[in-house]
């Protein structure tokens, strides 16, 4: 008897590890058949899907849009501009367990991203960006700790940031507070949709973010601090939002490697930070349309390698960088128009080598304009009007025979010309304009220039003499 239980007990441990060791795992043939089943549930099925078939179902690594690893199984899906029509929450998560790329974006996807899409736990690049997605982000996302890139853009979504998404310590992707859990997240883009939450202070626990963009959605509130920590970062959009509050010179001085700053189209207040000038490797920096005072600080002068820079619509006051202006020898486009600045132009203006379109209007500005404003450069856009400039037209604006687009540079108040005097006027601005064409044969000759003022001269003259007869 005892001798029979123990053979019983024998029996059962080897029945128990043998269950244990069927660990169900996916298959290249259980793939296939669960990629076949989500494409049957497309309103609109691309041809480019032909080779999803189950006449085909054992070439999986074949198939159109699919890459397979070693041993078989799928690690890539690249659906991205195929033209879908349907719902994610059709696809069969469990099993794609060897999955490390899904890319969806540019479709028609709609519903809902379902909570099942955190059991992907190889993935490193997440694209779902440019479909309909709507409600909330999961924070099952959270789960994808080896998550690298994530791209939400340009969806429906709405409702917070998961808090939890600071678990990605690779990546950083509605926003909530879980993303700081992504420690490897490298690029996080929510563009273009309706987030209506803050930003939450975990994400600045994503320290190996490059590029963070959260453009155009609802998001409100102050910066947080914690952000000081993405000292990586090297592209940061916030544009077209509800953000406010002052902009945190520690936030500007720990930025040091952005190449572009885009904080346009908010309600931003306070002074623009002079660490501003550490950011040497700015291209880009927007802060237009907020409700900044105070000086432009003389700390821009730093910024070497910038090539636009926009901050029109604020309450600037003062230009301060004009003695190391010439430092910005990249510098294509100037924009402050729309501001409070008062005082001179400074001469060397003139000396900006890359200077495209410049737009100072509607400010304070006085005094002439450099005589030899246009000389180097080759203007495409000029922009002073409404100021209160004086004096003569600069004679090398048009020199360069690049300019498009010149509005008025005169003082505001004075009465337009009459009469004879307009006619005048108007002639010599249609030559002058002739002379702007961007082609050479659509440009007159100066011998041409020299006749038709000639004649204006001489009709001048002989009415004179009618007159005095």
């Amino acid at each position: 008897m005892r001798s029979a239980r123990k053979t019983c007990v024998v029996l059962f441990h080897i029945l128990l590890f043998s269950l244990l060791s069927l660990k169900i795992t996916a298959s290249p043939r259980t793939q296939a058949d669960a990629l076949i089943k989500w494409k049957n549930t497309f309103s609109f099925q691309p041809s480019s899907l032909a080779s999803w078939s189950l006449t085909n179902i054992n070439n999986l690594c074949n198939w159109t849009s699919i890459v397979c690893d070693s041993a078989g199984t799928v690690s890539k899906i690249n659906l991205s501009g195929e033209n879908i029509t349907g719902v994610l929450t059709e696809f069969n998560f469990t099993e794609f367990s060897t999955l490390t790329h899904f890319d969806l974006s540019s479709n028609n996807i709609d519903g809902d991203i379902p909570s099942a899409i955190g059991s992907l736990a190889k993935l490193a690049y997440l694209d779902l960006g440019s479909n309909i997605f709507g409600g909330i982000i999961p924070s099952d996302i959270a789960q994808l700790t080896e998550l690298e890139y994530l791209n939400l853009s340009n969806n429906s979504l709405n409702g917070t940031i998961p808090h939890q998404l600071s678990n990605l310590q690779k990546v950083c992707g509605k926003i909530p507070s879980s993303l700081g859990q992504l420690k490897k997240l490298q690029i996080l883009d929510l563009r273009l949709n309706a987030l209506n939450s803050t930003i939450p202070s975990q994400l600045g626990l994503c320290t190996n973010l490059t590029y963070l963009a959260l453009a155009i959605n609802r998001l409100s509130g102050e910066l947080p601090l914690s952000l000081s920590n993405l000292i990586t970062l090297s592209e940061l959009g916030l544009s077209d939002n509800l953000l406010s509050g002052e902009i945190s010179p520690d936030l500007i001085s720990s930025w040091t490697e952005l190449v572009s700053l885009q904080l346009q189209n908010n309600s931003f207040t306070g002074k623009i930070p002079p660490e501003i000038g550490l950011l040497t490797n700015l291209n880009y920096l927007y802060l237009y349309n907020n409700k900044l005072s105070g000086p432009i600080p003389s700390e821009f002068g730093s910024l070497i390698n910038l090539a636009s820079l926009d901050l029109s619509g604020n309450q600037l006051s003062v230009v301060q960088f004009h003695q190391r202006l010439e430092n910005l020898a990249s510098l294509a486009t100037f924009d402050v128009n729309t501001n409070q600045l008062y005082g001179e132009l400074p001469q060397n203006i003139s000396r900006l080598p890359s200077l495209q379109s410049i737009s100072l209007f509607t400010n304070n500005f006085s005094g002439s304009i450099p005589r030899d404003f246009g000389k180097h450069i080759q203007l495409t856009y000029v922009s002073f009007s409404n100021n209160s400039f004086s004096g003569e037209l600069p004679p090398e604006l048009c020199s360069g025979f690049a300019l498009e687009d010149f509005t008025d540079v005169l003082d505001q108040r004075l009465p337009p010309p009459t009469g004879q005097l307009a006619e005048e006027v108007m002639f010599v601005v249609n030559v002058a304009l002739g002379c702007t064409g961007t082609t050479p044969e659509g440009r007159p000759s100066m011998r041409f220039v020299a006749q038709e003022l000639s004649a204006k001269t001489q009709d001048n003259h002989n009415k004179l003499t009618s007159f005095q007869k």
